[in-house]
């Protein structure tokens, strides 16, 4: 009987509980029958903000109730709510949001219970939240969006709301305080007139469902018909086709109408006179990070939306340093690292030749109105990188072996091989290759590469008149075998053809004078200098360093023992050598060695012989450095090459002096051959070809020899280290990364003032890809890229493996069966092949 009981009573709560939840509640606004709309909570949790809902609704009820008891019980529904003050998602209004529509107050004031028109209400009472103060100079924004006290003020017809702080007396007050209602135009896109205007069709859900009924069954009508199931097979199939497409319409219909309300808003706040003044006062990068708080401070971090442009500045920051992107995501309103890996993965990149590069290159070689500006120089050099596997699902592919983009090897990749293009006359620069190889590149395939590279940028508009590499014995070897097969086929041209165009090779400037004091550190260099034999020894510029640091007051402060000691020399770095080779350093040695002094320590008389190699070699580099078209007092050979600017004369002078230039080894006893005073005679001769080339028979007024040097490139590579500490030694996937986002954000990275050349000065890059980020791109690479085939060496197959290898091989083997998307040239069909990555990654 007792169990009975239960089972009743808990039947009757169930179905008065069952009631409850299908039974809304109602709007607590008098006279408002909403019963069916989306409804808000009162907000207990600030008590003022809730006294002003209680005081605008005017409910007696509410009067006696506590505030939990109103929050359990009553609801006000979205109808009394202003548009501006409404917001997506879960909770619907803003924080300082309060009911102002259709309530009893409009009714007592004898107005109609329809929405009032914005024309008429010049003075609207509104409630206006502590508005964001930009202030331009400072380094901060003023109070954020945060709820202090509700203050119902009266609003004029075109009021300027907003808070004003402390700031510089040079700038105006205008563009110290941007108002509340030019802030939430941009933040909702919409305005107040429009948005008033859709209130009547949102007051009955039921309505608006009629309506659309009415809508389907107009067309049913038209065929004497009032049900879908009365029509034929093949008009049923008709009319949901057409009804699909009045859906799609509408939908169409609808965010274009979004579409025109934003960009009217936004047109609306760019004529505005505050923000006028802020673009002449911060720069474009500045502006968009404003833009992007204002509108996303408020939002919860699903539904913050970010242009291209800010998705790109929160990358560079990104990879800027990864801990400060932390810090600055708590405090601003920046896109997630998953949003930005997404940005990404957008551009297709791969080793080797790039369709996703050379297509979007050609629509930007069309815009270079000017045909001299197509002349460019092909760089090409190599950087170590860390030796990593990684599998990449979306590609399929697994990073980190050798790979040249139309071939790949399962050989571990330790080297990247990066093509850059350099413009001739405008300085602008282009990334367009790169590929993965095991140890340096072969000479073969560099050969090939190249030839590539120039029909593909050939192809695409731009002309290259030039190649610069460093002194690598595959970069030598290639440049001598393409020579070679020029020769074979005619003597008339001093570089190489491709494509019917002659191409001049030079070997970087810089390279070649670190090559030059590297021998004279070990070997004394033999020369004629006006008919008169000398020789020039390191030992004279260390007696020079000793007796300029014996004392206090040094003439050539800037030398130090990494200049000139040479067991901490660091051999690959160019100031090091450039400090050494200077102007002040030869006149003062050649000075001093003049003076008969009797102190120690002092410098022999055939110093002199030295220090005259020392200016030589100053006045040389100027030559083949200069980066103005006017030439600074005192140095003549530093500015740009032109007809009368005496290159050319002093070129010729220094052919002579290099061509008896020797090196004499003691520890051979004999002069031996250095490929440094050869590289450099070859590209004082190309230097000379491109002047008469490019001057007298070409278009060109001056030329600049810093441009044809790898001051680019190692630069880029500069950038690519900084990205973080890991990619310091970046593997093949951080490098990718790196790439493009260098490409993207338009080379944007801080310069090392410990760089291994100095900041080159360039407009940016040619084209950034942006294409391909603003929609899905078509383009992959222009080759396929073969499968990879392993073969584990016979002496591998043998090899005793120990406990922990054959478990290793065994959990690895298991691992590359469950991946779904693995080629299957890599799926451990045998033992081998496992064998094989288990070994690899041991």
């Amino acid at each position: 009987m007792f169990p009975a009981f239960l089972i009743a009573v808990s039947v009757v709560l169930f179905k008065n509980m069952e009631q409850q939840q299908r039974t809304p509640k109602k709007c607590c606004v008098p006279q408002c029958n909403n019963k069916w709309g989306k409804k808000h909570r009162f907000p207990v949790k600030n008590a003022e903000l809730c006294k002003l809902w209680k005081d605008k609704i005017s409910n007696p009820a509410l009067a006696s109730l506590s505030d939990e008891a109103i929050y359990k019980s009553y609801r006000v529904c979205d109808v009394h709510f202003r548009e501006d003050v409404k917001t997506g998602g879960k909770r619907g209004l803003l924080p300082f949001a309060y009911p102002t529509l259709f309530l009893s107050t409009d009714a007592d004031a004898n107005t109609e219970n329809v929405a009032p028109n914005i024309e008429d209400e010049t003075h609207a009472e509104v409630f206006v939240e502590p508005a964001r103060v930009i202030a331009v100079g400072t380094s901060c924004f003023s109070s954020l969006y945060q709820f202090k006290s509700p203050v119902p003020v009266k609003a004029a017809s075109n009021p300027n709301i907003g808070a004003s702080c402390s700031s510089d007396a040079s700038i105006p007050r205008s563009i110290q305080m941007i108002g509340m209602d030019s802030i939430m135009s941009v933040r909702q896109g919409v305005t107040a007139q429009n948005t008033l205007k859709n209130i009547p069709a949102k007051l009955h859900r039921k309505k608006a469902v009629t309506l659309r009924a009415e809508k389907r069954g107009s067309l049913l009508k038209e065929v004497n018909v009032t049900r879908q199931n009365q029509l034929t097979v093949q008009a049923k199939h008709f009319y949901r086709k057409v009804v699909q497409q009045a859906k799609q319409m509408q939908y169409l219909e609808k965010k274009l109408k979004g579409y025109q309300e934003r960009l009217a808003a936004a047109e609306a706040l760019n004529r505005h006179p505050d923000f006028q003044l802020l673009m002449k006062y911060v720069n474009t990068p500045t502006y968009n990070f404003i833009m992007a708080q204002v509108k996303n401070q408020l939002l919860t971090p699903k539904r913050r939306r970010y242009t291209i442009e800010q998705k790109i500045l929160a990358l560079t920051l990104l990879k800027a340093s990864s801990k400060g992107y932390r810090l600055l995501s708590k405090l601003f309103a920046l896109p997630s690292r998953v949003t930005l890996r997404k940005l990404l993965q957008k551009l297709p990149l791969k080793a080797g030749l790039n369709k996703s590069i050379f297509t979007p290159l050609k629509d930007a070689v069309v815009s270079l109105k000017v045909p001299e500006d197509r002349y460019c120089i092909l760089l090409f050099d190599e950087m170590a990188i860390d030796t990593n596997l990684q599998y990449k699902p979306n590609d399929d592919c697994i990073e980190g072996v050798e790979d040249f983009g139309d071939s790949r090897t399962p050989k571990l990749a330790n080297t990247v091989n990066v093509f850059m293009l350099k413009g001739a006359r405008r300085t602008w620069k282009q990334p367009i290759v790169f590929t993965f190889t095991s140890g340096p590149i072969k000479q073969t395939k560099l050969k090939e590469l190249i030839v590539a590279v120039i029909k593909e940028c050939d192809k695409v508009g731009l002309q290259i008149i030039a190649t610069v590499c460093d002194q690598g014995s595959a970069n030598q070897a290639t440049i001598h075998s393409l020579i070679n097969d020029n020769t074979n086929r005619t003597n008339s041209t001093f570089g190489f053809i491709v494509d019917g165009k002659e191409r001049i090779p030079l070997f970087d400037t810089p390279h070649l004078f670190k090559g030059l004091r590297n021998n004279l550190l070990t070997k004394n260099l033999h020369f004629v200098w006006k008919d008169i034999n000398m020789v020039a020894k390191w030992e004279h510029i260390k007696q020079l360093y000793y007796l300029d640091t014996a004392d206090d007051t040094r003439l050539c402060n800037k030398l130090t023992d990494s200049h000139v000691l040479p067991e901490k020399i660091n051999k690959m770095k160019v100031s090091s050598c450039t400090q050494v080779f200077s102007h002040r350093v030869g006149s003062l040695m050649k000075r001093i060695s003049r003076w008969d002094t009797r102190d120690e320590p002092n410098l022999p008389v055939s110093a002199s012989e030295t220090a005259e190699f020392i200016l030589f070699a100053d006045k040389l580099f100027d030559s083949l450095n200069g980066t103005t078209c006017k030439a600074p007092v005192g140095k003549p050979l530093k500015g740009g090459v032109s007809a009368s600017s005496g290159h050319v004369e002093f070129w010729y002078e220094a052919l002579q002096i290099l061509d008896s230039m020797k090196f004499y080894s003691d520890q051979k006893n004999g002069f031996v051959a250095n490929p440094s005073l050869r590289n450099l005679k070859h590209t004082i001769r190309g230097f000379i070809y491109l002047q008469q080339k490019l001057l007298n028979e070409g278009s060109f007024s001056f030329l600049l020899p810093r441009s044809f040097n790898q001051d680019a490139l190692e630069n880029f590579f500069g950038s690519v280290r900084s990205h973080g500490i890991r990619n310091i030694n970046p593997s093949v996937h951080h490098f990718i990364t790196s790439f493009k986002t260098l490409i993207i954000n338009n080379f944007m990275s801080s310069h090392s003032m410990g760089q291994n050349c100095e900041e080159d000065v360039h407009v940016g890059a040619l084209d950034t890809l942006r294409l391909c980020l603003e929609k899905d791109h078509p383009f992959t690479a222009n080759v396929p890229v073969e499968a990879v085939h392993v073969e584990l060496p016979a002496y591998l197959s043998h090899m005793k493996k120990s406990r922990v290898a054959r478990g290793t091989i065994k959990y690895f083997t298991g691992y590359m069966d469950t991946l779904p998307k693995t080629m299957m040239s890599l799926k451990p069909r045998n033992m081998q092949v496992a064998n094989w990555c288990a070994l690899v990654i041991i």
